[in-house]
């Protein structure tokens, strides 16, 4: 008796809700003798909710296949009883389309639209469509990233010589791991490809080709591998960073390691970035402190964390983990960090429409484009794989951020079709031990969607 009030209830709740609105006017109320009825969760200013109707609207058949067999309802949330109704189910976004069995307890909830063929699945009814036939084979093409039939590999490329060739088969001197494919050259195996100089069959040092196939002895200055005549190898050829154009050591640093991190000589007496002073001592208390800042000034920005500050990411962005005072940005203090945060309306009240962990609540998160995001291993060693489902034809944009809001790796993948999307980041040399943000930038036709996910480096 219980449930078939709390059902009863709600039919009669939702048909008041309906009120004027011409929203799928096709499906007002209908007499179906099935026990199966169907929420729909929508706003009248909702694109995700126009596309839906659009796009059921012209399919007479799927139209009738759910009045058949459903009894079809709608819930505007903008209303008051719609809200009442959406939190009842806690439906934060729209469009959502609600299952549910008079017959049964059994409620089940399909968050935004994506396409037709997905709504049909997830009521169970047959759909078959030949755009949507022709745009799954297209998943199944050579160059599209995904790894099917006789292919090997899949570098979202129809380009040879790169580890993966034109036929999607992995070439002769490469192995290639996930999807789409990451390919790379197998030093030691005694076939020379790119971007090896020089592969003799081993992985011995000193007999003229090195354990990472370069040619001992022959000096590339920015390649991050210290050889020949240098004294430090950063990666890069930029002078005033500790290691100059020639990959030497300048004057006032240090260096060490391979790919080199070099660092100031503090009381060397030579000032160089990002020192303030160097009077040749490390004595505190005479002007110039041991760590060569000047002592009674506390410059936000400069890159140094000094007295009184959290935190100093040499930036006055109020978007990111340090805000423009140096102090740790945090849910509340009315500043969006980008990728992290959805909102900050300054307060950690609930029951607005952003709430105290900093995300939008009800009516406000309209982001559905995608479904099925999996982040996999987490935390991770070396290779992490992201798989989602496009809801339509994206440009997608990975990025690596460290906890003080540094860019660490970014990876674009542009006219990416919709449906499953697989892709694997490398991040072996990249990252030390620790947590990590990723964010995911989403941009179609309706906008763009941003998506942060902690992460943690093994």
């Amino acid at each position: 008796m219980k449930k078939t009030f709390t059902i009863s209830f709600f039919l009669l709740i939702v048909a008041f809700t309906y009120g004027q609105n011409e929203f799928f006017n096709s499906y007002k109320y209908n007499n179906s003798s099935s026990s199966q009825s169907m929420f729909i969760f929508y706003k009248p200013d909702c694109p995700y909710c126009l596309q839906m109707e659009t796009s059921i609207a012209n399919d007479v058949i799927f139209q009738n296949q759910i009045i058949k067999n459903y009894n079809v309802q709608f819930v505007n949330i903008s209303t008051n009883e719609g809200k009442t109704i959406a939190l009842k189910y806690n439906i934060t976004a729209v469009p959502t389309i609600i299952k549910l069995n008079s017959n049964s307890d059994a409620i089940q909830i399909l968050k935004g639209f994506g396409t037709v063929s997905r709504v049909a699945k997830f009521l169970n009814l047959e759909y078959l469509n030949s755009n949507f036939i022709n745009a799954k084979n297209s998943l199944f093409i050579c160059g599209n990233g995904i790894i099917s039939g006789s292919e090997t590999c899949d570098d979202g490329n129809t380009t040879s010589n790169d580890g993966c060739n034109s036929t999607c088969n992995v070439e002769t001197g490469y192995i290639c791991v996930g999807t789409p494919s990451n390919c790379s050259s197998i030093c030691g195996d005694g076939i020379i490809v790119t971007p090896e100089q020089c592969d003799d069959g081993n992985l011995t040092n000193g007999d003229g080709c090195n354990s990472s196939c370069i040619i001992e002895g022959g000096t590339i200055c920015g390649n991050g591998i210290i050889s020949g005549s240098e004294t430090c190898d950063d990666g890069n050829t930029t002078s005033n960073d500790g290691c100059n154009s020639t990959c030497n050591v300048e004057t006032g640093y240090i260096c060490v390691g391979s790919p080199s991190n070099c660092t100031s000589i503090c009381g060397d007496g030579i000032i160089v970035t990002p020192e303030q002073c160097d009077d040749g001592n490390l004595t505190n208390g005479d002007g110039c402190n041991s760590t060569c800042i000047i002592e009674g000034s506390v410059i936000c920005g400069n890159g140094i964390v000094e007295s009184g500050e959290q935190c100093d990411d040499a930036n006055s962005s109020n978007d990111d983990s340090c805000i423009n005072t140096c102090q740790f940005a945090q849910c509340g203090d009315g500043y969006v960090r980008v990728g992290i945060e959805q909102c900050d309306d300054g307060n950690s009240d609930n029951g607005d429409e952003c709430n105290n962990t900093c995300t939008l609540t009800l009516g406000i998160s309209e982001n559905f484009y995608y479904t099925f995001l999996t982040i996999y291993p987490n935390p991770f060693s070396n290779f992490l794989n992201i798989s989602l489902n496009l809801i339509e034809k994206s440009n997608i944009e990975f990025t690596i951020i460290d906890i003080n809001g540094r860019i660490i790796q970014s990876v674009k993948k542009e006219n990416q079709l919709f449906g499953e999307l697989n892709s694997v980041i490398n991040l072996n040399s990249k990252l030390s031990t620790g947590i990590y943000i990723l964010k995911i930038q989403i941009t179609n036709s309706s906008g763009t969607f941003i998506e942060s996910k902690k992460i943690i480096k093994l």
